[in-house]
């Protein structure tokens, strides 16, 4: 479900705005304290700055956390008062007893982005962040925080690793999918830049071209990436030598997929 999608937009009722402060415990854990004070908005220019920083420097939470929003602890309105100081037009909504609130974002260099949280009981439940990257330059990627050698740098070696590989005319494509158990974060990578010379795909996942890039965050993600195959059927990897090459040149940090291993 996009949120595009979604129903009839329902207003919430207007409250004191809170100021949220995060602050990382030693398990990784960030701690919250609110404070009720007049909200303070913050000039366009820096909010986008602000906004292009966070999605290339890792934040001062750990996942799952993303613009200081952290499922199951972060209030309805701590959420909307977040988006509202980044000056990020807020819709929320009900759909099947959940309340959803949402924001689209586009930068003007090619990157976009949308977040939605599902809301229960005046909860953020989880959220979930849709990036469509800028072209590929030689410069780094302006969404490098979700780049699979900064997670792995910032959260060691995926619980696990799901491939996919599909073979439709004319625009076969392929996605990989990382996931942090320990962290309660998925991220989606998925798009049509590999090689095939008839027995293996190519592809190198720090160099690629991605055409988007997904974010899930929290214990209960609404609409996950179904199984695909896994890291070490597809390509013989065991977790920790993916995670070497993800660390490594990022011009040789390719994989070889089985094509034979997809069905």
């Amino acid at each position: 479900m996009n949120f595009t999608e979604l129903p009839t937009i329902t207003q919430t009722q207007p409250v004191s705005p809170v100021i949220v402060s995060i602050t990382p415990a030693p398990s990784h854990v960030p701690t919250i304290s609110a404070t009720m004070t007049a909200l303070v908005l913050l000039e366009p220019e820096k909010a986008q700055e602000t906004i292009r920083t966070l999605l290339q420097e890792p934040m001062d939470c750990f996942a799952p956390c993303f613009l200081g929003i952290v499922p199951e602890k972060t209030t309805q309105i701590e959420a909307e008062n977040i988006f509202t100081r980044f000056r990020l037009p807020v819709k929320c909504t009900i759909y099947e007893n959940n309340g959803f609130c949402g924001i689209t974002y586009r930068f003007g260099s090619g990157l976009d982005m949308d977040i939605t949280i599902t809301i229960r009981n005046n909860i953020v439940e989880n959220l979930r962040v849709d990036l469509l990257p800028e072209k590929q330059q030689e410069t780094s990627r302006k969404w490098r925080v979700f780049s699979p050698e900064t997670l792995v740098k910032r959260y060691g070696s995926p619980s696990r690793v799901d491939l996919f590989l599909g073979r439709a005319a004319p625009t076969p494509d392929h996605s990989m999918v990382l996931y942090f158990a320990s962290e309660d974060l998925i991220v989606e990578y998925f798009g049509y830049d590999y090689r095939f010379d008839g027995t293996f795909v190519k592809t190198c996942p720090l160099i690629n071209q991605w055409f988007s890039v997904r974010v899930w965050m929290g214990k209960n993600p609404q609409f996950p990436p179904s199984s695909g195959v896994s890291l070490e059927k597809a390509t013989s990897l065991t977790l920790e030598e993916f995670s070497a090459l993800m660390t490594g040149d990022p011009q040789q940090a390719c994989l070889n997929l089985k094509e034979s291993a997809f069905p």
